[in-house]
């Protein structure tokens, strides 16, 4: 089994979606529905996540700006933003960072599965 990955996206649909392709490629998936619950989830100690996707626009609090305020606490979490409309208000200068990449929807399954385990392969190298 691989290791677990927090899933946030405000779309049901789209949510499915991001949770049945990574749980087919053997990941243990949590979802939530915004950016508020995975802040709350990903600054929850008790909560152990080796990665994690999210939309870059959701009502409140979008992927960038949680990533933004988790990275004090979980500077090595590999993190995959999803958009549809290209890059949002504070994601480019997430996009330096070798712990983040970006997929434009839509994207193919494989596509998200290469990108999440390229990510954590990264991180277990020490090359990011």
């Amino acid at each position: 089994m691989r290791p677990p990955v927090l899933v946030a996206e405000a779309d049901e649909v789209v949510r499915a979606f991001l949770v049945c392709v990574l749980a087919s490629a053997g990941f243990r998936v949590a979802a939530v529905p915004g950016g508020a619950a995975a802040l709350a989830r990903l600054s929850d100690p008790a909560h152990e996540y080796a990665a994690a996707v999210m939309d870059c626009r959701m009502a409140g609090l979008s992927g960038p700006a949680v990533v933004a305020r988790v990275r004090p606490h979980r500077p090595r979490l590999p993190v995959v933003l999803v958009s549809g409309g290209g890059h949002p208000d504070g994601a480019a200068e997430l996009l330096g960072d070798p712990l983040v990449r970006f997929l434009a929807k839509p994207f193919s399954p494989s596509e998200l599965v290469r990108v999440v385990s390229g990510l954590l392969e990264g991180r277990a190298e020490g090359t990011s």
